[in-house]
């Protein structure tokens, strides 16, 4: 037999409901607005829709040098230490470091960029990739495609030794201090990154801040709410729908700032369902 809902009970939901969404009110104020990490490959950022196309294709003209030089690094890549030849290049060790203890040189790829003068980063880290398979004689896969030019150069250098390919290499080499087009836009890239990571925590932090108190003010404002974790599992839920966000999340936003505050305990924190 189908029940029936008594009067009351739809009287207790509607004030529920109600008192709810009246509290939240109160304490509403400010936007909920998430920010998720992004997953966007740092050489790619900062670009228009016009440069990553023509990186997705390799447009970029390369020149000889500059090969050899991606050409080093994918050498080096292949025997464990992606500096070990690129060091050999005259004037590149401005664009990279040393490591104190192993004294293996290393330079980043907007860094590598700079110093051969190309003008994505992208560039490098495909085309270190396809010297790379042809290297190890994996040759063409579905992700790197293996271009004419650059077939064309791999079969030069390879009947090269290293010095010869270096001092080729050294006649693309950039003034470390005038050419900074990649390393700018990775520091612009990381900045931006830290910027978006510190606005998310405020936001959590937000969130947190708001469930503790509509909870709150729900256990003050009746009777119905002192029954152990009501209030909370409530206010979860009722900001889960006004942010979007599951109530799984919520929950954990609120746990971060009672632990922030310093007063997780029983009290204000229900960890049941």
């Amino acid at each position: 037999m189908k029940k029936i809902k008594l009067f009351e009970s739809y009287s207790n939901e509607n004030y529920k409901n109600e008192l709810v969404d009246f509290l939240y009110e109160k304490i509403e104020g400010k936007s909920f607005e998430i920010y998720e990490d992004e997953d966007e490959d740092v050489d790619d950022a900062n670009l228009t829709r016009g440069e990553k196309a023509a990186m997705t294709r390799d447009n970029q003209i390369i020149s000889r040098p500059q090969l050899a030089a991606l050409y080093l690094k994918a050498l080096g890549r292949v025997e464990g230490e992606d500096g070990a030849y690129l060091i050999m290049i005259d004037g590149i060790k401005d664009f990279g470091k040393f490591d104190p203890n192993t004294r293996a040189f290393y330079i980043t790829n907007p860094a590598l960029a700079d110093a051969i003068g190309l003008e994505s980063a992208g560039t490098v880290s495909r085309t270190v990739n396809k010297f790379v398979n042809l290297i190890e004689e994996i040759g063409e896969t579905s992700s790197e495609i293996i271009y004419p030019k650059i077939a064309l150069a791999y079969e030069k250098f390879s009947i090269m030794n290293p010095v010869q390919i270096s001092n080729l290499a050294a006649d693309c080499i950039q003034n470390s201090s005038e050419y900074t087009l990649n390393r700018d836009k990775a520091e612009a890239t990381n900045q931006a990154s830290s910027d978006i990571r510190v606005e998310k925590i405020k936001s959590e932090d937000l969130i947190g801040g708001k469930v503790y108190s509509l909870t709150n003010s729900l256990k003050s404002a009746s009777h119905i709410f002192r029954q152990p974790g009501r209030a909370q599992k409530t206010a979860i839920e009722k900001i889960a729908i006004e942010t979007g966000e599951t109530e799984e999340k919520i929950k954990n936003y609120y746990k971060k700032y009672l632990i922030s505050r310093k007063i997780l305990n029983a009290l204000n924190f229900y960890e049941g369902k």
